[in-house]
């Protein structure tokens, strides 16, 4: 299993899952994502006074974590993107030769 997959899903009280939660709580969606990233979406969508709406955050594709495996996952959330599978993948990307 890869533990970082997880580690910004938030049980409802704020509490970070734990090593044991973490194998399939990832692909849950009904156990909500939290965060820096998450918060800042958020206020973005507040800001845009409705400009933006009907956002829901949901996890990279397992064919996708698939195809690139571990440390290469935000790889994986921009291809999702490229395969029209969601609009746009938040978290902390920069441009690389890959």
């Amino acid at each position: 299993k890869d533990a970082t997959l997880a580690t910004n899903k938030i049980w409802p009280d704020g509490t970070r899952l734990n090593d044991l939660e973490i194998a399939d709580a990832y692909f849950d969606d009904t156990i909500p994502f939290g965060g820096i990233y998450i918060d800042y979406m958020n206020s973005i969508v507040k800001l845009s006074k409705g400009d933006i709406r009907n956002v829901t955050y949901t996890h990279t594709s397992r064919g996708s974590l698939k195809r690139y495996p571990g440390a290469r996952r935000f790889t994986a959330a921009v291809r999702d993107v490229q395969n029209g599978l969601v609009d746009m993948a938040v978290g902390a990307f920069w441009v690389t030769g890959e």
